[in-house]
């Protein structure tokens, strides 16, 4: 008897598997009990698991993460469609989980939050970042400031007789400086350079241990088990390790800023934690309820920001480096323009971006080409919704991945090759493609994005037209990119000669 209970548990949990639990979800490979389809991301790697997906199961399909489903749009017309047309059921994080309790406490910040405490510091953010300049020539000031500091840096190392430079390093304390000036008031260089190591440290660690497949698996409502497996175990008490360090040190920071404020005077912010404190001293006099303008939530804004901030921009800067590096043939291509257009060594600023087409496109293929999110951040259906014959629940995770349309060969022909001409006219024009969509789309879209591509364009003109890079024979560059929650280019040195 005992033998047939079995037997049905083991046939009814079949059906289940095989069939219930799928049966309103588009396909995808068959999910293992309690880890899903881990084996298919060590199979196919964490970078290249959306491209399989997109290959075997078509533009829209269900991956499996432990015992959730994860609905991929991998397709440009089905993502506008879903996270464009249908913007507000799309745009729901997932609940808090164990990983966002282990690095930030909680559900905070502007990433992973979502309703009323997300819109109101979404919203927050942006008009501080507008009162500090952004969308006029004050940003451009902070920006061309620290591409000055970078390429004097450049220029004395050459002056000491360097023969090999990181210029990876320059562009990273020249950006991680642009959004810490934004959100603490100052400047690496102005400080202290220990001080941005220290960050972009534990933003590195991060990045890291967020693409581990077994973190991963601890966002599964069978973490709980989960975490006591031994690979599980250390992945889950690295995390929290790097969690508590990365609250210590940002917390410590807004607490040194927040001794130095004058709340009796009315002035004027400098920075975004000042301006955060001043609103959270405001709602506290005001407000019945809770304070939506938390310490937990600041420091998620904080590290949000700095994420942001510094490395998808530093990082696609690197990767602009080497592509150009290895392609001499479009380095020339950047040079000759430079030279018919600007002619010297001076400052370029936004007032030449129209008659830098080359320029442009260098950028534009550059974020196509390095693809810096794998995996995009997932969504939250805030709704039932049916969507092409398949019938989604609300609190389904749903994610854009918008890495398969950048590497879709039928948008961008040879899609593994640098070639910024994809984005020439016929008649020598910048064009740009409505399915370069690097920030994302519909309501979730990155808020910094015109401050990045602000940065992109300021550092790739000046840098190129100040110097030519070229790769050092016995050290040429590992193109290997290492996947983590960004793609990250490996350590490189380069050899750089003064243009002028």
């Amino acid at each position: 008897m005992l033998f047939y209970i079995f037997v049905l548990i083991f046939l009814c949990y079949c059906f289940y598997t095989l069939y219930w639990k799928r049966k309103t979800l588009p396909p995808g490979p068959f999910p293992l009990p309690i880890i899903g389809n881990l084996y298919d991301i060590y199979k196919h790697g964490i970078g290249d698991i959306s491209t399989f997906l997109h290959q075997k199961y078509g533009g829209l399909n269900t991956f499996w993460v432990g015992n959730k489903p994860v609905v991929s749009f991998n397709d440009f017309n089905l993502i506008q469609e879903a996270f464009v047309k249908n913007g507000e059921a799309f745009a729901g994080r997932p609940k808090v989980q164990e990983t966002s309790k282990l690095l930030r406490g909680g559900s905070y910040g502007i990433v992973l939050t979502d309703g009323e405490l997300w819109r109101e510091h979404r919203r927050f953010a942006l008009h501080v970042l507008r009162n500090f300049g952004l969308g006029r020539n004050l940003m451009q000031e902070r920006v061309l400031n620290e591409v000055i500091w970078m390429i004097d840096e450049m220029k004395q190392q050459l002056k000491n007789g360097e023969e090999e430079i990181s210029v990876q390093s320059k562009i990273d304390v020249a950006v991680g400086s642009i959004i810490n000036s934004l959100i603490f008031g100052y400047a690496f260089h102005e400080k202290s350079l220990e001080e941005f190591y220290k960050i972009k440290n534990f933003i590195r660690d991060f990045i890291t241990i967020s693409g581990n497949p077994l973190f991963r698996l601890l966002s599964s409502d069978t973490s709980g088990i989960l975490k006591q497996l031994p690979g599980i175990r250390n992945c889950y008490n690295e995390a929290k390790r790097l969690g508590n360090e990365m609250r210590t040190f940002f917390n410590g920071q807004i607490e040194e800023r927040r001794q130095k404020i004058n709340f009796d005077q009315d002035s004027e912010p400098t920075d975004y934690v000042e301006a955060y404190l001043r609103q959270q001293q405001k709602t506290e006099k005001i407000c019945n309820g809770e304070n939506l303008f938390s310490n937990g939530q600041l420091f998620g804004c904080v590290f949000d920001m700095w994420l942001a901030g510094q490395e998808t921009t530093s990082n696609t800067l690197s990767w602009m480096v080497l592509y150009l590096m290895t392609n001499p043939e479009s380095q020339k291509s950047i040079h000759h323009e430079l030279d018919s257009i600007i002619g010297s060594d001076r400052i370029i600023t936004l007032d030449y971006k129209m008659d830098l087409p080359y320029v442009n496109a260098v950028v534009a293929e550059t974020q196509r080409l390095c693809n810096l999110l794998p995996n995009n951040v997932p969504h939250r259906l805030t709704e039932d919704l049916n969507f092409h014959g398949y019938s989604l629940k609300a609190d389904t995770t749903v994610v854009p991945q918008i890495s398969s349309v950048l590497y879709d060969e039928t948008i961008f022909e040879e899609p593994l090759k640098f070639k910024p001409e994809r984005f020439i006219d016929s008649n020598g024009k910048f064009q740009t493609k409505p399915e370069l969509i690097p920030f994302g789309v519909g309501k979730r879209a990155c808020l910094g994005e015109s401050l990045a591509r602000l940065e992109l364009y300021l550092f790739t003109a000046n840098l190129l037209n100040q110097f030519e890079i070229s790769s050092i024979p016995s050290k040429l560059p590992n193109m290997t990119p290492i996947i983590g929650g960004t793609k990250m280019s490996q350590l490189f040195l380069a050899h750089l000669k003064q243009r002028f």
